[in-house]
């Protein structure tokens, strides 16, 4: 695929929730047929259902990899990097969206910052939602100058009419003593 064709199938590997169906429901409105992988070997599962994809597009991280266990955690990162590899060597484009620098709960957070640093590294586009969050992950991650000119800044969309808007300003305000 050619830097300029548009994009016609993306494997998109995500957290379940409302930001992935707006998602996906977004891209499939502009003709984009996406397809989603689940399994021990998520990445390479999507590649044996349905092939080599226009895009592979990752979001939260974490989620292949970060579980109670340092060692487990470990060897599961272990695996995401070899799965990228694999997906490089069959010449699928690879896109991380980076949300946060950690999962949430912040349980192994050496261990992810290691991680992230080499999956930035095999990915062909890492997104971020701002600019300062490319510098911070750039510091955050130590990312190489060839890695940083990866980064592109895509800002985040919103939820306006994904959820009931029945609170006004003023109630919000009054409510949150702002």
């Amino acid at each position: 695929m050619a830097s300029n064709d548009p994009v016609q199938d993306v494997l998109m590997v995500l957290l379940p929730g409302s930001y992935a169906d707006e998602l996906i429901s977004e891209l499939e409105r502009h003709g984009v047929d996406v397809r989603t992988s689940d399994g021990l070997f998520k990445l390479l599962n999507g590649i044996a259902d349905g092939g080599v994809p226009d895009v592979v597009h990752l979001h939260f991280l974490h989620g292949f990899f970060v579980v109670e266990s340092r060692l487990l955690t470990v060897l599961l990162g272990i695996k995401l990097v070899a799965e990228l590899c694999v997906l490089r060597v069959l010449g699928a484009p690879v896109v991380w969206t980076v949300h946060n620098l950690t999962e949430h709960e912040n349980r192994h957070p050496r261990l992810e910052y290691a991680i992230r640093h080499v999956v930035s590294r095999l990915c062909d586009r890492v997104i971020v939602h701002c600019d300062r969050a490319g510098d911070i992950i750039t510091d955050t991650y130590r990312l190489p100058s060839r890695t940083q000119d990866r980064i592109r800044t895509v800002p985040h969309g919103n939820y306006k009419g994904v959820y009931p808007d029945e609170v006004s300003d003023e109630q919000a305000r009054a409510e949150l003593n702002l």
